[in-house]
């Protein structure tokens, strides 16, 4: 529920986009002034989550430190024999490396500096998650303009979901491997975003391997990068012997880059997944009951929750109505306005929208898996999606013609989700002070 500090953060936001928009009635805002006043709040957003959520008071955050932890002080890799929620806080130890090697470094340098102080151990690596966010802006700015998306209400949405989303402000603020995995799927995008060639393959399949090698999920991109050379062969942009060879390229290279570690699952765990080991099987009263459940958990996560177990929310409707809307404006562009729709986009933009849309329901449903599993079905697991899902609901929402209320239109985006974070923190820090 919003209490009085939320509504008025919301009416203080209303009241600067009246100003703003009266200011400017004669004249458009440029894009690049908006992009750096967004990136210079999502920093300053991210840096108070960073300081002052309590230590360990995020998802796993605890597990995922240990790991940290564990390859520095032992020099190897560690073997799961627990499983979630153990007093330990080691069930992380079967994920895949990557992440956690590139946090060791930083880990250590903190330990020699400062002793064994976890408090600045866990902000320094939790300073990492802030730079792999400002990476992912970057790459979402360049496959934008790859795009050639012209339009500044859709660059203005996408950049500001990416910057003021609330559960991706807070998650990038924090120690998990969810965060690498977000910037190595924003590099793959801004692959396939570029002109096929040789070059480009190599670096997509040591890329998707190191995805891989970050964690499992990462699969959802061998799905776009198979969609993407798909629909490139039906636009005839590629010959089939061409999609083929690089599909192959890509495919060897990530294989030769990821499968040692997933070779050492089955050789010590028996399992190339090694997911059984940590996660407790969850056993629902009915399957209904179960899809009911996920699917309202993971739009809920999706969009604002923190805490230890995602148990501070703030408002996730908000979020919920705004996806619906932009769905509605994509059907009905679909329906009635699809010159329009194709205007958006030139050369290969139609073929990424596409391959991206469909391995979005892919990822989709694979949240569905792991929650009807697991009961973890949360909604940051298609944070890695998350540039052409925001696309996609700007394309949508543009769709209702939203764009005609005003020259600065696309500044109703960038006060919304403003607006959305700078109360879900509010009512955020209500509950970390009683932690503190």
């Amino acid at each position: 529920m919003a209490g009085g500090r939320e509504l008025l953060i919301f009416a203080a936001v209303f009241l600067l986009l009246l100003y703003v928009l009266y200011r400017y009635r004669s004249s458009q805002i440029p894009f690049h002034r908006i992009c750096l006043a967004i990136i210079i709040i999502g920093v300053c957003c991210r840096l108070l989550f960073l300081f002052f959520t309590p230590t360990y008071y995020a998802p796993d955050e605890q597990a995922h430190f240990n790991y940290v932890k564990y390859l520095y002080e032992n020099r190897s890799f560690p073997i799961q024999t627990t499983q979630t929620g153990a007093p330990t806080n080691d069930w992380e130890y079967y994920q895949p490396p990557l992440y956690y090697l590139a946090s060791a470094p930083i880990y250590a340098m903190v330990r020699n500096s400062c002793g064994g102080d976890h408090y600045a151990s866990v902000r320094v690596i939790r300073l990492f998650s802030i730079l792999l966010w400002g990476i992912n802006v970057l790459l979402a700015l360049k496959i934008l303009e790859n795009l050639r998306v012209t339009s500044t209400f859709i660059k203005t949405f996408v950049v500001s979901m990416v910057s003021f989303l609330p559960t991706y402000a807070y998650l990038s603020s924090v120690i998990n491997n969810d965060n690498l995995l977000i910037t190595l799927g924003g590099v793959i995008l801004y692959l396939l975003s570029r002109k096929r060639s040789i070059s480009n393959s190599v670096v997509l399949g040591v890329v998707l391997g190191l995805a891989l090698l970050t964690k499992l999920t990462a699969a959802v991109f061998l799905l776009t990068i198979v969609a993407m050379l798909f629909f490139q062969w039906i636009r005839r942009s590629l010959s089939f012997s061409s999609a083929g060879f690089h599909l192959v390229l890509i495919l060897v290279l990530a294989s030769a880059v990821a499968s040692p570690w997933y070779v050492r699952n089955v050789i010590v765990y028996g399992d190339i997944t090694a997911e059984k080991i940590a996660n407790i099987r969850v056993h629902w009263p009915s399957t209904s009951y179960a899809l009911q459940f996920i699917q309202q958990y993971m739009k809920e996560s999706f969009w604002s929750v923190a805490g230890i177990r995602n148990n501070i929310r703030f408002l996730p409707r908000a979020g919920i109505y705004l996806s619906y809307l932009a769905l509605a404006g994509l059907l009905y562009g679909l329906v009635l306005r699809r010159r329009e729709i194709r205007d958006f986009l030139e050369g290969e933009g139609a073929a990424f929208l596409i391959a991206t849309a469909l391995a979005i329901v892919v990822n989709i449903a694979l949240v569905f898996r792991f929650g009807m599993l697991y009961a973890q079905g949360q909604g940051r697991f298609l944070f890695p999606m998350l540039v052409p899902i925001s696309l996609l609901m700007a394309v949508g929402i543009r769709m209702l013609g939203i764009t005609r209320l005003s020259r600065n239109a696309h500044l109703f985006p960038t006060a919304f989700f403003l607006a959305y974070l700078l109360s879900f923190i509010s009512h955020s820090f209500k509950i970390f002070v009683q932690l503190w």
